[in-house]
């Protein structure tokens, strides 16, 4: 919570590459579970030309980017701190924190505004506000995935590469 507000104010440093939320975690999550499946995989694939692969997806992905330091708002990048920390020692994390129930107001609020669409703000549900925010609170929801992640990433070995930033608005403040 707070990615996009965040990302704009780093945008305003010329050094920094910051952008909305993007695929490449998507992708990278992707080529490293396609590389494990299939008989005799894992003895196929040596580690370093994984680690290859997946760091040529970054490589490729940013390669027309100019700039010396490169910020990515994806929400998966939790669920992947150990493979991170291997491609990019030196990687850190900033991790947009808020007290959940605020976020799930957001959404709520979001699709009371225009109670007749559905929606990817809304999380595309329709039904009570109980199932509306149930299903966004599933492992795969827009706010249980990345819960679940920074879950798993504070308790996880690279928790010291982690800086929690917590974003508040006014009404946290009531």
């Amino acid at each position: 919570s707070g990615s996009t507000l965040l990302s704009a104010i780093l945008k305003q440093n010329p050094a920094f590459h910051a952008s909305i939320t993007d695929p490449l975690a998507t992708m990278v999550k992707g080529v490293i579970e396609t590389s494990q499946e299939g008989p005799g995989m894992k003895y196929e694939v040596p580690l370093q030309r994984r680690l290859n692969v997946v760091k040529s997806l970054f490589d490729g992905f940013y390669q027309h980017i100019d700039k010396p330091v490169i910020f990515n708002t994806n929400r998966a990048w939790t669920l992947l701190t150990p493979q991170i920390d291997m491609i990019y020692p030196s990687a850190r994390f900033i991790v947009c924190v808020r007290d959940i129930k605020w976020i799930l107001d957001s959404f709520e609020v979001a699709h009371r505004k225009n109670p007749l669409t559905t929606n990817t703000v809304t999380g595309g549900l329709s039904g009570t506000v109980y199932s509306r925010m149930e299903a966004l609170m599933t492992n795969e929801g827009i706010i249980g995935f990345p819960y679940l992640g920074i879950k798993q990433a504070i308790t996880g070995n690279e928790k010291h590469k982690l800086f929690l930033l917590e974003y508040s608005n006014y009404r946290d403040w009531e």
